[in-house]
């Protein structure tokens, strides 16, 4: 009997679908000399493939330009999306393990000739499961099947961007152009552990207490539903200034293009975690009263613990800050010479003016071989040398100029408890890479064949990793004592080729 069943088809037959994808899409635009607009409207509704799952999404765009007067430009759009998802207690084969005592066992039957939800002994033995609590407590059997729509996860994500930006042409060879963008984004997910869900029978079972003379159940876990509530924020501006010049002379011979600019951008990620036991779905009410400072010994297993509390509360502010500069010079399009700089700084090296950026460049060259005179290989119409080298940046939110304590609840004790999970760290640098690149790249007849050659060296400078420490200075885990900064070095070389052919045309 146990042979010939296979838990796979039951998970093929009661947990998945016929996947549904449904799209709607509705837009317009037009143009006059002075005005050109854009706008759109979409909805999506999916039903994937997993039973309990449903998926929409409302999009919304409108992007517009208008020309107030001769060489002024001003753009304004706006974007706004909501998306909403709702899931079940399935995950399908994530559910099914081929070793025998570990989750859906192979021979697992989740349902019986006519359908009918059977139990599956993952966390228990049958025996204890039948006799635990001689059935005065919640029923501890576990039903896969019957237990997908005990648990609902919702989520719903609003998020609208507005950009805006205006340019001005000074001269026909210089313009002045200015952006500025501000989104707003909301996330609201919540997990619904109904009473009869399998995880909250279970809990409440685990935190339980049985009289031995008068044989009372005390339910240190409020009856009723368990809601696992998780929401976040985010709002970002960002802007942009900038200077455009691109000129041609002595009938386009010499050719200088160049940008020079100054770029902000403020970032504020928020999110609140919360977790409430006895809640009621019909009338939306909770029972407030839950002792977390109490260890309860469970019932299952000879050990105490405190009832689980997901409240937590964060939040990351994040400013940077970068002066760009680049500029190319081509002479009869043949030869070309390009340069680049820029400063960025951020708000993780500290409040020193010195610290908180890094200068980065790059300088280049390039000759395109087949558009000089002598050359003469019909076969080969595109061959072009070139070679930049230069130094880029990175930083990692893992380190900061300051000191970083993290605060949580002691294990033995529910008080609070502090320890330092960075120290301060006033040399701390951006990471740098210097890049020396060399290469060619090539096209047959009717590109047949193309693609490109490249020699790469790269030295990574003062990169961002963990280091021991001392453990008596009490930092970090004192089992393995480290902190985070600028303590590794890397250097690497190597050839990369691509080649693309065109088979058919």
């Amino acid at each position: 009997s146990i042979k010939n069943h296979d838990v796979r088809n039951d998970l093929d037959k009661y947990f998945y679908r016929t996947a549904v994808n449904q799209q709607y899409a509705f837009n317009v635009s037009g143009n006059t000399p002075y005005v050109n607009y854009y706008m759109s409207a979409g909805y999506d509704d999916n039903m994937p493939s997993l039973t309990g799952e449903r998926y929409n999404r409302i999009s919304l765009l409108s992007q517009n330009s208008f020309k107030p007067a001769k060489n002024l430009q001003v753009t304004l759009g706006v974007n706004y999306v909501q998306t909403n998802n709702r899931s079940g207690n399935n995950q399908g084969y994530n559910f099914y393990s081929a070793v025998a005592d570990k989750q859906y066992y192979p021979y697992a039957a989740l349902a019986d000739a006519n359908g009918n939800a059977l139990p599956v002994y993952e966390d228990y033995f049958k025996n204890w499961v039948d006799t635990a609590g001689d059935a005065k407590l919640f029923n501890w059997v576990e039903k896969p099947l019957a237990d997908v729509n005990e648990v609902v996860n919702k989520s719903q994500t609003i998020d609208y961007l507005i950009n805006t930006g205006i340019s001005y042409n000074i001269l026909p060879a210089l313009s002045i152009s200015a952006k500025y963008q501000y989104e707003h984004q909301l996330i609201v997910n919540s997990s619904l552990y109904k009473q009869d869900a399998y995880y909250t029978r279970n809990l409440l079972n685990n935190y339980s207490s049985i009289d031995p003379y008068s044989g009372a159940v005390t339910y240190n876990i409020p009856a009723g539903g368990i809601l696992d509530m998780n929401n976040g924020a985010l709002t970002s501006h960002q802007g942009r200034a900038q200077l455009n010049y691109n000129h041609g002379w002595s009938n386009n011979k010499h050719q200088l293009t160049a940008i020079a600019g100054f770029e902000i951008n403020s970032t504020i990620n928020s999110t609140a975690t919360n977790r409430l036991y006895g809640y009621d779905e019909d009338h939306n009410t909770i029972n407030a009263y839950v002792n977390y400072n109490v260890r309860y010994l469970q019932f299952s297993y000879p050990g105490f613990r405190y009832i689980p509390n997901n409240a937590t509360i964060t939040s990351n502010t994040d400013h940077f800050m970068s002066y760009y500069a680049n500029a190319a010079y081509t002479y009869k399009s043949v030869y070309t010479l390009s340069a680049s700089a820029r400063t960025d700084e951020a708000n993780l090296f500290g409040v020193r003016t010195n610290q908180k950026g890094t200068p980065l460049w790059s300088a280049g060259a390039s000759w395109y071989v087949s558009k000089e005179n002598f050359y003469k290989f019909n076969w080969l119409p595109l061959f072009k040398l070139r070679i930049t080298y230069g130094f880029n940046g990175n930083i990692s939110r893992q380190a900061t100029a300051y000191t970083t304590i993290e605060y949580n609840t002691g294990a033995l004790t529910p008080l609070p408890i502090a320890f330092v999970t960075n120290p301060a760290n006033p040399n701390l640098k951006w990471e740098r890479t210097g890049t020396l690149n060399i290469g060619a790249d090539f096209s047959l007849k009717n590109d047949i064949v193309s693609g490109t050659v490249e020699y790469y060296q790269k030295h990574a400078r003062d990169l961002l990793g963990p280091a021991p420490l001392d453990p008596t200075l009490g930092i970090g885990d004192f089992t393995n004592p480290s902190y985070y900064g600028n303590v590794a070095g890397m250097n690497g070389n190597g050839i990369d080729v691509q080649l693309n052919t065109k088979n058919i045309n």
